[in-house]
């Protein structure tokens, strides 16, 4: 256990953020500006999981890719 503070970022699986979550999450996200995103490539791919591929999918779509560092990506919204 740690005392790192949970946020609205933390833990995107389905479910997490209730009834129409993926749709806030993707509302809150699009708010969002001067903002840096960082998504580990496995959340790229779509395996069957719990976890809310379409926020990777629209930062993909809509922000701009800085750099790729290993298993990760980071992303730049103005």
């Amino acid at each position: 256990m740690n005392e790192e503070k949970i946020n609205y970022y933390t833990l995107l699986n389905y479910g997490n953020h209730g009834y129409h979550g993926t749709t806030m999450m993707l509302n809150k996200i699009k708010q969002e500006k001067n903002r840096y995103f960082v998504i580990e490539k496995k959340h790229v791919v779509h395996p069957y999981n719990q976890f809310m591929f379409e926020l990777t999918d629209y930062v993909r779509e809509n922000c701009k890719l800085k750099r790729s560092i290993g298993e990760f990506e980071i992303y730049y919204k103005d």
